[in-house]
Protein backbone atom coordinates (compact mmCIF):
# COMPACT_ATOMS: atom_id res chain seq x y z
CA UNK A 1 0.00 0.00 0.00
CA UNK A 2 1.11 3.28 -0.58
CA UNK A 3 0.86 6.09 2.59
CA UNK A 4 1.49 8.98 1.18
CA UNK A 5 4.22 10.85 2.84
CA UNK A 6 3.27 14.62 3.97
CA UNK A 7 7.02 15.62 2.54
CA UNK A 8 5.48 15.07 -0.89
CA UNK A 9 2.33 17.49 -0.42
CA UNK A 10 4.48 20.14 1.79
CA UNK A 11 3.29 22.97 -0.71
CA UNK A 12 -0.02 22.50 0.47
CA UNK A 13 0.88 22.51 4.04
CA UNK A 14 3.04 25.95 3.12
CA UNK A 15 -0.05 27.63 1.47
CA UNK A 16 -2.80 26.68 4.21
CA UNK A 17 -0.60 28.62 7.21
CA UNK A 18 -0.76 31.49 4.35
CA UNK A 19 -4.72 31.53 4.48
CA UNK A 20 -4.64 31.44 8.14
CA UNK A 21 -1.80 34.55 7.93
CA UNK A 22 -3.65 36.66 5.69
CA UNK A 23 -5.45 39.22 7.37
CA UNK A 24 -9.39 40.44 6.28
CA UNK A 25 -7.49 43.19 4.43
CA UNK A 26 -6.02 41.35 1.93
CA UNK A 27 -9.73 40.15 0.37
CA UNK A 28 -10.72 44.39 1.06
CA UNK A 29 -7.54 46.00 -0.57
CA UNK A 30 -6.97 43.77 -3.57
CA UNK A 31 -9.75 45.02 -6.05
CA UNK A 32 -8.05 48.80 -5.93
CA UNK A 33 -4.32 49.60 -6.71
CA UNK A 34 -2.67 49.34 -3.92
CA UNK A 35 -0.95 53.47 -2.60
CA UNK A 36 1.83 51.61 -0.46
CA UNK A 37 3.97 48.56 0.06
CA UNK A 38 1.36 47.21 2.72
CA UNK A 39 -1.33 47.31 0.05
CA UNK A 40 1.02 45.65 -2.43
CA UNK A 41 2.17 42.77 0.09
CA UNK A 42 -1.60 42.40 0.91
CA UNK A 43 -2.63 41.79 -2.98
CA UNK A 44 0.85 39.95 -3.97
CA UNK A 45 -0.78 37.62 -0.63
CA UNK A 46 -4.44 37.47 -2.23
CA UNK A 47 -2.64 36.50 -5.52
CA UNK A 48 -0.74 33.94 -3.59
CA UNK A 49 -3.90 32.48 -2.42
CA UNK A 50 -5.24 32.11 -5.66
CA UNK A 51 -2.23 30.50 -6.82
CA UNK A 52 -0.88 33.04 -9.44
CA UNK A 53 2.64 33.05 -8.39
CA UNK A 54 3.57 35.56 -11.03
CA UNK A 55 1.73 38.53 -9.84
CA UNK A 56 2.60 37.46 -5.98
CA UNK A 57 6.13 38.52 -7.20
CA UNK A 58 5.27 41.48 -9.04
CA UNK A 59 3.45 42.75 -6.12
CA UNK A 60 5.77 42.09 -3.70
CA UNK A 61 8.78 43.53 -5.84
CA UNK A 62 6.60 46.86 -6.18
CA UNK A 63 6.37 46.59 -2.17
CA UNK A 64 9.64 46.15 -1.78
CA UNK A 65 10.74 49.27 -4.20
CA UNK A 66 8.58 51.45 -1.46
CA UNK A 67 10.02 49.55 1.15
CA UNK A 68 13.55 47.43 0.41
CA UNK A 69 13.72 47.02 4.59
CA UNK A 70 10.19 45.19 3.77
CA UNK A 71 10.74 41.69 5.53
CA UNK A 72 7.41 40.11 5.27
CA UNK A 73 7.53 41.07 1.38
CA UNK A 74 10.94 38.96 0.73
CA UNK A 75 9.44 36.70 3.02
CA UNK A 76 6.45 36.55 1.25
CA UNK A 77 8.25 36.43 -2.74
CA UNK A 78 10.86 33.91 -1.32
CA UNK A 79 7.27 31.70 -0.68
CA UNK A 80 6.05 32.38 -4.19
CA UNK A 81 8.86 31.84 -5.56
CA UNK A 82 9.53 28.32 -4.03
CA UNK A 83 5.82 27.22 -4.79
CA UNK A 84 6.44 27.85 -8.82
CA UNK A 85 9.64 25.60 -8.27
CA UNK A 86 12.18 28.35 -8.25
CA UNK A 87 13.77 27.22 -4.49
CA UNK A 88 17.69 28.90 -4.65
CA UNK A 89 15.58 32.06 -5.67
CA UNK A 90 13.29 31.66 -2.56
CA UNK A 91 15.84 30.93 -0.26
CA UNK A 92 17.90 33.89 -1.11
CA UNK A 93 14.41 36.25 -0.24
CA UNK A 94 14.34 33.73 2.89
CA UNK A 95 17.34 34.84 3.87
CA UNK A 96 17.47 38.34 3.45
CA UNK A 97 13.90 38.57 5.03
CA UNK A 98 15.58 36.46 8.49
CA UNK A 99 18.67 39.56 8.04
CA UNK A 100 16.07 42.49 8.43
CA UNK A 101 14.15 40.55 11.45
CA UNK A 102 15.90 37.68 12.79
CA UNK A 103 13.35 37.25 15.15
CA UNK A 104 10.74 36.61 11.99
CA UNK A 105 9.39 32.64 13.02
CA UNK A 106 7.34 32.83 10.09
CA UNK A 107 10.50 32.84 7.79
CA UNK A 108 12.20 30.61 9.56
CA UNK A 109 9.13 28.05 9.21
CA UNK A 110 9.16 29.00 5.63
CA UNK A 111 13.00 28.38 5.04
CA UNK A 112 12.96 25.27 6.96
CA UNK A 113 10.45 23.95 4.41
CA UNK A 114 13.02 24.92 1.49
CA UNK A 115 15.74 23.10 3.46
CA UNK A 116 13.43 20.28 3.76
CA UNK A 117 12.68 20.11 -0.16
CA UNK A 118 16.67 20.35 -1.10
CA UNK A 119 16.15 17.23 1.34
CA UNK A 120 19.12 18.82 4.00
CA UNK A 121 16.44 17.95 6.81
CA UNK A 122 18.78 18.85 9.48
CA UNK A 123 19.09 22.79 8.72
CA UNK A 124 15.33 22.36 8.13
CA UNK A 125 14.74 20.73 11.80
CA UNK A 126 17.13 24.11 13.07
CA UNK A 127 14.85 26.62 11.24
CA UNK A 128 11.82 25.10 12.78
CA UNK A 129 13.33 25.25 16.08
CA UNK A 130 14.58 28.46 15.89
CA UNK A 131 10.76 29.66 15.04
CA UNK A 132 9.63 27.20 18.04
CA UNK A 133 12.29 29.48 20.23
CA UNK A 134 11.01 32.53 18.70
CA UNK A 135 7.23 31.49 19.35
CA UNK A 136 6.33 28.59 21.55
CA UNK A 137 2.55 28.66 20.27
CA UNK A 138 3.91 28.54 16.61
CA UNK A 139 1.56 24.71 16.36
CA UNK A 140 2.47 24.67 12.04
CA UNK A 141 6.09 24.68 13.30
CA UNK A 142 5.88 21.97 15.99
CA UNK A 143 3.79 19.82 13.18
CA UNK A 144 6.27 20.82 10.39
CA UNK A 145 8.62 19.41 12.61
CA UNK A 146 7.07 16.53 13.23
CA UNK A 147 6.83 15.58 9.75
CA UNK A 148 10.71 16.09 9.03
CA UNK A 149 11.23 14.15 12.03
CA UNK A 150 8.57 10.98 10.73
CA UNK A 151 10.63 11.53 7.10
CA UNK A 152 13.93 10.54 8.75
CA UNK A 153 12.83 8.14 10.68
CA UNK A 154 12.47 9.52 14.29
CA UNK A 155 9.11 9.04 14.87
CA UNK A 156 9.50 9.10 18.37
CA UNK A 157 10.16 12.81 18.32
CA UNK A 158 7.93 13.27 15.22
CA UNK A 159 4.97 12.02 17.94
CA UNK A 160 6.44 14.26 20.51
CA UNK A 161 5.70 17.17 18.07
CA UNK A 162 2.50 16.38 16.90
CA UNK A 163 1.22 16.18 20.02
CA UNK A 164 2.99 19.50 20.33
CA UNK A 165 1.38 20.64 17.93
CA UNK A 166 -2.31 19.63 18.81
CA UNK A 167 -1.30 21.05 22.27
CA UNK A 168 -1.58 24.58 20.95
CA UNK A 169 -4.37 23.84 18.46
CA UNK A 170 -6.78 21.12 19.41
CA UNK A 171 -8.79 21.01 16.27
CA UNK A 172 -5.78 21.28 13.92
CA UNK A 173 -6.85 18.00 11.60
CA UNK A 174 -3.51 18.18 9.40
CA UNK A 175 -1.60 17.42 13.16
CA UNK A 176 -4.04 14.50 13.70
CA UNK A 177 -3.20 13.38 9.95
CA UNK A 178 0.15 13.46 10.54
CA UNK A 179 0.21 11.80 13.92
CA UNK A 180 -2.45 8.88 12.45
CA UNK A 181 0.58 8.24 9.91
CA UNK A 182 3.35 7.91 12.40
CA UNK A 183 1.18 5.83 14.70
CA UNK A 184 0.62 3.43 11.13
CA UNK A 185 4.36 4.04 10.49
CA UNK A 186 4.61 2.07 14.16
CA UNK A 187 2.22 -0.85 13.22
CA UNK A 188 -0.79 1.07 15.77
CA UNK A 189 -3.46 0.56 13.41
CA UNK A 190 -6.17 1.42 15.88
CA UNK A 191 -4.67 4.76 16.64
CA UNK A 192 -4.03 5.61 13.63
CA UNK A 193 -7.59 5.16 11.94
CA UNK A 194 -8.73 7.10 15.05
CA UNK A 195 -6.86 9.74 14.01
CA UNK A 196 -7.98 9.71 10.62
CA UNK A 197 -11.39 9.71 11.89
CA UNK A 198 -10.80 12.83 13.71
CA UNK A 199 -9.34 14.30 10.98
CA UNK A 200 -12.58 14.05 8.97
CA UNK A 201 -14.74 15.19 11.41
CA UNK A 202 -12.46 18.12 11.25
CA UNK A 203 -12.36 18.26 7.98
CA UNK A 204 -14.78 16.24 5.89
CA UNK A 205 -12.29 16.83 2.60
CA UNK A 206 -9.87 15.83 3.20
CA UNK A 207 -8.45 13.37 0.42
CA UNK A 208 -5.52 12.07 2.26
CA UNK A 209 -6.88 10.84 4.93
CA UNK A 210 -9.67 9.00 3.42
CA UNK A 211 -6.64 7.48 1.03
CA UNK A 212 -4.29 6.92 4.10
CA UNK A 213 -7.66 5.24 6.41
CA UNK A 214 -7.64 3.12 3.28
CA UNK A 215 -4.43 1.65 3.40
CA UNK A 216 -5.20 1.32 7.41
CA UNK A 217 -8.49 -1.07 7.12
CA UNK A 218 -6.76 -2.68 4.32
CA UNK A 219 -3.89 -3.55 6.58
CA UNK A 220 -6.88 -5.34 8.92
CA UNK A 221 -8.24 -7.01 6.11
CA UNK A 222 -11.37 -4.58 6.34
CA UNK A 223 -11.47 -4.97 2.70
CA UNK A 224 -15.10 -3.06 1.73
CA UNK A 225 -14.22 -0.31 3.93
CA UNK A 226 -10.72 0.41 2.33
CA UNK A 227 -12.48 0.38 -1.50
CA UNK A 228 -15.14 2.76 0.16
CA UNK A 229 -12.13 4.88 1.65
CA UNK A 230 -10.44 4.67 -2.18
CA UNK A 231 -13.35 5.51 -3.76
CA UNK A 232 -13.87 8.61 -1.90
CA UNK A 233 -10.42 9.56 -2.01
CA UNK A 234 -10.28 9.34 -5.93
CA UNK A 235 -13.87 11.52 -5.85
CA UNK A 236 -11.53 14.21 -4.69
CA UNK A 237 -8.29 13.64 -6.61
CA UNK A 238 -8.85 11.37 -9.57
CA UNK A 239 -5.38 11.71 -10.56
CA UNK A 240 -3.20 10.06 -7.86
CA UNK A 241 -1.79 7.18 -9.30
CA UNK A 242 -1.52 5.91 -5.55
CA UNK A 243 -4.90 5.69 -4.80
CA UNK A 244 -5.42 3.74 -8.31
CA UNK A 245 -2.75 1.75 -6.72
CA UNK A 246 -4.19 0.81 -3.43
CA UNK A 247 -7.41 0.54 -4.50
CA UNK A 248 -6.38 -2.43 -6.93
CA UNK A 249 -4.36 -4.18 -4.07
CA UNK A 250 -7.57 -4.00 -2.48
CA UNK A 251 -9.72 -5.66 -5.28
CA UNK A 252 -6.94 -8.26 -5.65
CA UNK A 253 -7.17 -9.21 -2.02
CA UNK A 254 -10.79 -9.70 -2.56
CA UNK A 255 -9.92 -11.89 -5.85
CA UNK A 256 -11.20 -9.17 -8.45
CA UNK A 257 -8.49 -9.44 -10.99
CA UNK A 258 -10.19 -7.64 -13.95
CA UNK A 259 -10.77 -4.72 -11.56
CA UNK A 260 -7.23 -4.79 -9.81
CA UNK A 261 -5.72 -4.75 -13.44
CA UNK A 262 -7.86 -1.78 -14.52
CA UNK A 263 -6.79 0.09 -11.65
CA UNK A 264 -2.73 -1.10 -11.57
CA UNK A 265 -2.76 0.12 -15.61
CA UNK A 266 -4.56 3.59 -14.55
CA UNK A 267 -2.20 4.21 -11.82
CA UNK A 268 0.50 3.44 -15.14
CA UNK A 269 -1.08 5.99 -17.02
CA UNK A 270 -0.70 8.92 -14.19
CA UNK A 271 2.81 7.51 -13.70
CA UNK A 272 4.64 5.28 -16.07
CA UNK A 273 7.25 4.85 -13.66
CA UNK A 274 5.45 3.26 -10.83
CA UNK A 275 7.39 0.56 -10.15
CA UNK A 276 5.20 -1.42 -7.46
CA UNK A 277 2.10 -0.82 -9.38
CA UNK A 278 3.98 -2.72 -12.51
CA UNK A 279 5.47 -5.93 -9.71
CA UNK A 280 1.25 -6.02 -8.80
CA UNK A 281 0.25 -5.99 -12.44
CA UNK A 282 2.47 -8.76 -13.96
CA UNK A 283 1.87 -10.62 -10.58
CA UNK A 284 -1.86 -10.65 -11.49
CA UNK A 285 -1.26 -11.48 -15.21
CA UNK A 286 1.38 -14.03 -13.75
CA UNK A 287 -1.62 -15.35 -12.08
CA UNK A 288 -4.38 -15.41 -14.40
CA UNK A 289 -2.09 -16.99 -17.39
CA UNK A 290 -0.81 -14.05 -18.98
CA UNK A 291 2.61 -15.84 -18.76
CA UNK A 292 4.40 -13.32 -22.18
CA UNK A 293 2.82 -10.01 -20.88
CA UNK A 294 3.93 -11.00 -17.01
CA UNK A 295 6.91 -11.83 -18.75
CA UNK A 296 7.32 -7.94 -20.19
CA UNK A 297 5.84 -6.02 -17.22
CA UNK A 298 8.50 -7.98 -14.57
CA UNK A 299 10.78 -6.51 -16.70
CA UNK A 300 9.87 -3.43 -16.49
CA UNK A 301 9.56 -2.90 -13.15
CA UNK A 302 13.44 -4.25 -12.97
CA UNK A 303 13.72 -1.11 -15.39
CA UNK A 304 12.11 1.09 -12.49
CA UNK A 305 12.40 -0.49 -9.39
CA UNK A 306 14.65 1.09 -6.68
CA UNK A 307 17.58 0.02 -4.90
CA UNK A 308 14.79 -1.47 -1.35
CA UNK A 309 12.71 -3.03 -2.70
CA UNK A 310 15.19 -6.11 -2.89
CA UNK A 311 12.32 -8.45 -2.02
CA UNK A 312 10.30 -7.54 -5.24
CA UNK A 313 13.17 -7.49 -7.39
CA UNK A 314 14.18 -10.79 -6.24
CA UNK A 315 11.04 -12.00 -7.16
CA UNK A 316 10.83 -10.76 -10.04
CA UNK A 317 14.02 -12.60 -11.18
CA UNK A 318 13.09 -15.33 -10.33
CA UNK A 319 10.01 -15.08 -12.58
CA UNK A 320 11.62 -13.76 -15.32
CA UNK A 321 14.02 -16.68 -15.16
CA UNK A 322 10.86 -19.00 -14.92
CA UNK A 323 8.79 -17.51 -17.83
CA UNK A 324 12.11 -17.39 -20.66
CA UNK A 325 12.55 -21.05 -20.43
Amino acid sequence: MQVEDLMKSWKIVVLALLLVSCSLACSSRNEAEPKDSQGYLDRGTSYLQKGNWDQAIADCNRAIDLDPKYAAAYNSRGFAYVLKGELDRGMVDYNRALELDPNYAFAYNNRGLAYAQKSDFDRAIADLSRALQINPKYAEAAKNRGIIYGYKGDLAKALADFNKALEIYPNYADAYHNRGLTYFKQGDVERAIADYNRTLELNPNYALAYKNRGVAYAGKDDLDRALADDNRALEMNSNDAGIYYNRGLVYAKKGDFTQALADFNRSLELNPKYAEAHYKKAEILDKTGREKEALEVYQTFLKYAPPQAKEYIQQAQERIRALEK
